[in-house]
């Protein structure tokens, strides 16, 4: 077996699980009677605990022994559990200020107050996940300077003028870096892609993702995150029956949660598609300036150290892949200029952290490696 098909069932696993014990607190959690204990409010750690514990076979088959034994990561087994505890650690808490803050927001304004709280959380998340990146990576050991300097002149030379670039170190190649920072956006290249790549190939990916920041397309792709991520809380709330006022007690936030957990399942099979459409949007935007073969080499050698999959199956590709393969993305050329839904299933990913999404750190892409939980692999 592969290490992409391998990687796949360790995520279809995951999420199954979790869809499955959702459904099972909706069944049987309007029969507990929690919520009239005085304690109520703090059993949020209970079920996070829990999912902690469940979870645990598929953060070390999906964070370590899959990576190690494909070659994918060469991290000691004691670095891994170092770096899973502070990751698990970081998003626990996240879940739990998170999910109070929504609770009380409900109970002030019902579930207006929610949605707004929502709102604010995802602009949090936002804003501090250049500092959760930096502290889940490395900076470079090596001066990137000249290189950087030689990146931003060769894209100048196609008439892209490229943003503030940084590499990072990670511990798996599954890490792709990717755009972070609101007011001033930065594009993260992973360290190992300097060994890997020529400057014009990386100046091809660096002119890529400045398009997609000066189309908008990260900026859009944000938006649609954060409205699906708000219609899950509010599927989650109709599921739970709580949809006039909002959740009023942890037991039925909870609920909501699960609700929503099951919204979160539809979207990681139908957004995939709106992200696979925005990437080959991308891709002909970015042919239209760069060296059409320079782009495909680029993203050709950036599969062989990920999943090495150039081609997949087209059922596959359909639902679990947002990411379209290197074989689709050579085929039909879309060039349409404009504004695309950039990254949307992943960007949900992140900012789903808000609603205590226990799916977020269960799909394939990330599962196990606490780096990629606050930055998903991406295009």
């Amino acid at each position: 077996m592969s290490y992409a098909r391998a990687r796949l069932w360790v995520g279809i696993t995951a999420v199954g699980l979790n869809v499955l014990i959702a459904i099972g607190v909706l069944v049987f959690g309007s029969r507990l009677e929690l919520e009239k204990l005085s304690v109520a409010d703090s059993i949020i750690w209970v079920p996070l605990a829990a999912y902690v514990l469940w979870m645990i076979p598929f953060d070390f088959l999906g964070g370590w022994w899959l990576p190690n034994r494909y070659g994918r990561s060469e991290q000691g087994l004691g670095a891994f559990v170092r770096d899973w505890a502070c990751g698990t650690l970081l998003q626990s808490l996240v879940f739990v200020a998170c999910g109070t803050s929504v609770l009380w927001a409900a109970r002030g304004a019902g579930l207006a107050g929610g949605v707004l709280m929502l709102l604010i959380l995802f602009g949090i998340l936002l804003v501090l996940r250049p500092f959760w990146l930096h502290f889940f990576s490395r900076a470079s050991h090596r001066d990137a300077t000249s290189d950087l300097e030689t990146i931003q002149q060769i894209a100048a030379g196609w008439g892209v003028t490229c943003r503030l670039i940084a590499f990072r170190s990670a511990p798996t190649s599954g890490f792709t870096g990717g755009i972070v920072g609101l007011v001033h956006p930065q594009i993260i290249f992973p360290d190992q892609w300097r060994n890997i790549l020529t400057l014009e190939e990386l100046a091809a990916l660096a002119a890529r993702r400045s398009i997609t920041l000066s189309t908008g397309s990260r900026k859009l792709g944000l938006i649609f995150a954060a409205a699906w991520t708000v219609s899950a809380f509010l599927a989650g709330n109709w599921i739970a029956s709580t949809l006039p006022h909002g959740p009023q007690t942890m037991i039925e936030f909870i609920q909501v949660i699960a609700g929503a957990t099951l919204w979160n399942f539809v979207g990681l099979l139908l957004l995939p598609t709106t992200s696979r459409f925005a990437a080959r949007r991308l891709d002909g935007m970015t042919r239209a300036r760069v060296p059409k073969l320079l782009l495909e080499a680029a993203q050709k050698k950036v599969d062989q150290v990920q999943d090495n999959e150039p081609d997949r199956p087209r059922g596959i590709e359909l639902i679990f892949h947002p990411v379209p393969s290197v074989a689709l993305r050579q085929q039909q050329q879309l060039t349409t200029e404009g504004s695309v839904p950039w990254h949307v299933p992943r960007q949900v990913l992140f900012l789903s952290w808000a609603l205590c999404n226990p799916l977020a750190r269960a799909v394939h892409c990330n599962a196990g490696q606490s780096l990629l939980w606050v930055y998903p692999p991406t295009d």
